[in-house]
């Protein structure tokens, strides 16, 4: 399988994702989606999206819901933190 979809990648113009991929993808919603949107579900169509735009192999669905999890609640830690200043 892995055979076909390195095949796949390259028949279309794709490349398989990386951590610094994934860190970037982190950062991405971070800066760029969440301070619009918090919707899990929206959140999720948009790192397809923005896979589809930068031609990166999209990370399977469980990754995507880890860093989607992961980024809101790092953006949320940040926004109680300014809000409420230890």
């Amino acid at each position: 399988m892995a055979y076909h979809r390195i095949h796949i990648r390259q028949a279309l113009g794709f490349r398989e994702s990386t951590e610094q991929d994934i860190d970037a993808l982190t950062a991405w919603l971070s800066l760029e989606m969440l301070p619009h949107e918090h919707r899990p579900d929206h959140l999720h169509e948009a790192v397809y999206a923005h896979c589809q735009v930068t031609q990166l192999e999209q990370p399977a669905a469980k990754r995507v819901e880890r860093l989607v999890r992961s980024a809101l609640r790092s953006y949320e830690d940040q926004v109680q933190q300014r809000v409420l200043p230890a």
